[in-house]
């Protein structure tokens, strides 16, 4: 019986020659609790509210997250992981907090104190790739003592599945199966996948078995619905704070990545009634509540 592994930490193939696609948009993770530190990836979505896609099993819990960009020194690109230790030595990482957790498809959306110069937002593709295309993989292998290492490999398939991590978490989400040369070592988790114009087309969550060469990715469509929640966790705020123009546009926003978002919908009301009475604070309080609680325990899809 084969067993799903969450990939904290690329492949044991060498680095392909050239820039990896989907570098210029990737994260490196640290996600401390106490001395255990884990190490992963991320992939910039947003610039402008410099918000994140990781994977939910990497920064879950109540732990202190971390977050650097590639560095670099005379155009090169620094892989040895002194220079960025160094860095979170003098306090100098960027600290994020999660603003969308979906544990059920193993994906959380943070939201960075900054984004630095250089660094972009990804595109999503259009669809899924077909069976033998070829993605690329990013990641921060822990084992090997390199950041920013890569991978290619060709889709297999497209489908629905689940599973539970040794830890027990349960995942069910559309995936992208795609084989690797190698099997792949824990580090790229959350990591992206991209297509060869690096467009993202997964997010990379699990080795289907120890050692496997077969890699489970959420499909980039999966990505939609957490970042579309944090777009109305950010609406919220903009709400609470008398922001109405802000709100709407963060509505606007959720909406375009998923249209049948309950709680977008719900909010996208209370900003119509907040501009057209301009009712208490209070009011709106209760009712914002209200709509987060509902949707957090379920009553709203």
């Amino acid at each position: 019986m084969s067993l799903i592994y969450p990939l904290l930490l690329l492949a044991l193939s060498p680095n392909p020659v050239g820039p990896p696609p989907g570098l210029d948009c990737a994260a490196l993770v640290w996600a401390k609790d106490d001395a255990l530190t884990a190490q992963g990836t991320g992939v910039l979505l947003d610039r402008r509210e410099r918000l994140m896609v990781t994977a939910w099993h990497l920064v879950g819990g109540q732990k202190n997250l971390h977050v650097l960009f590639p560095l670099y020194e005379d155009q090169h690109l620094l892989t040895a992981p002194l220079a960025y230790q160094e860095r979170y030595k003098h306090g100098r990482t960027i600290r994020a907090k999660v603003v969308a957790a979906d544990p059920a498809r193993d994906l959380a959306v943070l939201q960075l104190d900054s984004v630095p110069d250089g660094v972009r937002e990804v595109s999503f593709a259009a669809e899924a790739p077909p069976c033998e295309d070829e993605v690329y993989f990013v990641g921060n292998p822990q084992v090997k003592n390199i950041l920013w290492d890569r991978s290619a490999g060709k889709v297999r398939g497209v489908g629905t599945k689940a599973w539970t991590f040794p830890t027990g978490q349960e995942v069910s989400l559309g995936v992208l199966q795609v084989e690797t040369a190698r099997a792949l070592e824990s580090g790229f988790s959350g990591g992206p996948v991209v297509n060869a114009a690096g467009e993202l087309v997964g997010v990379t969550i699990a080795a289907r078995e120890e050692k496997s060469p077969r890699v489970y990715c959420a499909l980039a469509r999966e990505v939609r619905r957490p970042l579309a929640q944090s777009y109305c966790t950010l609406a919220e705020k903009a709400i609470l704070s008398g922001d109405d123009g802000n709100a709407r546009a963060q509505l606007v926003k959720a909406r375009r990545l998923a249209p049948e978002d309950e709680a977008a919908a719900c909010l996208e009301t209370l900003v119509d009634w907040l501009e057209d009475t301009r009712s208490p604070v209070g009011a709106v309080l209760r009712c914002t509540r209200w709509i987060f609680r509902a949707s957090t325990r379920g009553v709203l899809p």
